[in-house]
């Protein structure tokens, strides 16, 4: 969930006596949880804060649509549901995935008995062992009926990797995606968002490229665990803002962990091809659902310095036969 840590994130909602309604169709929504190999005994220097990027993302968004749709107020990481791991896994880095999957087991242990969240969507990347925690959780007995999905972002320094087929374990998702809009999407077509949601998810993540500030460099690993979490509920109205909330803010923490100014869209190839990623899985979900999406085309969302290059471009191509003769 963090960079150098390590990590994935668990959204959870609704469920017992603990799921207050808010509005028409929408449960109340628990902040999200962190699982983490960072070592405790180093949490002088590791703990995750409030004021890292990652935090301060969940609590923006929070502060946006706290109190309306199933978002209490004050949404976000939940600090007690931050679950570390120890020097031993730090040292043996293929226990990463048993951390997480035994830290999932004590998040569950944290609520009161009979007030346990319905629901769990685990959100990890490819990177951290994260595909073996949450196959853990879709076949360990005592935790199979209550992990809704496993949604795995595909990080990489390959600037066009392929994404693993997504699949399903026990009649639940494993979901591979490239960008917060393709999860989204995928969201929605498993019934843990409502389609009207996936609009603010596109916008945010669109907004966040154009404004360069996720262009670090290390984006293969941290841009994913930065961005980790969504929330979801057994009913698919009321985990719908819920889980656009956490994507949206999933997609601003990303960019967040960036820094920026410096180096602009059309000079870095990283950016470059994240834009790429983006247009295609916002064509996908255009495609599917038009009432929703019709009017966000990519001329209208794209990063201002990519539409100056691909016109500069055009416009050097058109003066060149004219030079030539």
């Amino acid at each position: 969930m963090a960079p150098e840590g390590g990590g994935g994130g668990c959204g959870y909602g609704g469920g017992g006596s603990s799921a207050a309604t808010a509005g028409a169709g929408y449960a109340v929504v628990h902040p999200v949880a962190v699982l983490t190999a960072r070592a405790q005994e180093f949490l002088w220097a590791l703990q995750l804060k409030d004021t890292d990027p990652v935090c301060r993302a969940f609590t923006a968004c929070g502060g946006v649509h706290g109190g309306g749709r199933g978002v209490p107020p004050g949404w976000g990481i939940g600090s007690r549901h931050v679950m570390y791991g120890s020097v031993r896994e730090w040292v043996l880095s293929d226990l990463k995935g048993w951390r997480k999957f035994e830290n999932f087991k004590l998040l569950r242990k944290t609520h009161p008995p009979g007030r346990e969240p319905s629901g769990y969507v685990f959100v990890g990347d490819t990177g951290e062992l994260d595909k073996e925690a949450g196959m853990r959780m879709l076949t360990d007995k005592a935790t199979r009926g209550v992990v809704l999905a496993v949604f795995l972002h595909v990080v990489s320094f390959d600037l066009d990797p392929q994404v693993p087929p997504d699949c399903f374990i026990n009649g639940r998702p494993i979901v591979y995606f490239r960008t917060y809009i393709g999860a989204a999407l995928k969201a929605v077509e498993h019934g843990l968002m409502a389609p009207q949601e996936m609009r603010h998810v596109a916008l945010q993540a669109c907004a966040d490229l154009a404004s360069g500030s996720g262009r670090k460099g290390s984006a293969s690993r941290e841009a994913a665990l930065l961005g980790g979490a969504t929330a979801a509920t057994t009913s698919a109205t009321a985990s719908g803002s819920a889980s656009a909330s956490a994507f949206a803010a999933a997609a601003s923490s990303d960019a967040s962990g960036g820094g920026g100014g410096g180096v602009g869209l059309a000079e870095d190839p990283l950016l470059g091809s994240k834009w790429r990623d983006l247009a295609k899985d916002l064509r996908e979900a255009r495609r599917k659902y038009p009432q929703v999406l019709g009017d966000l085309t990519e001329e209208a969302l794209a990063p201002p310095a990519l539409l100056a290059a691909a016109k500069a471009r055009a416009k050097a191509k058109a003066q060149a036969p004219a030079a030539n003769g």
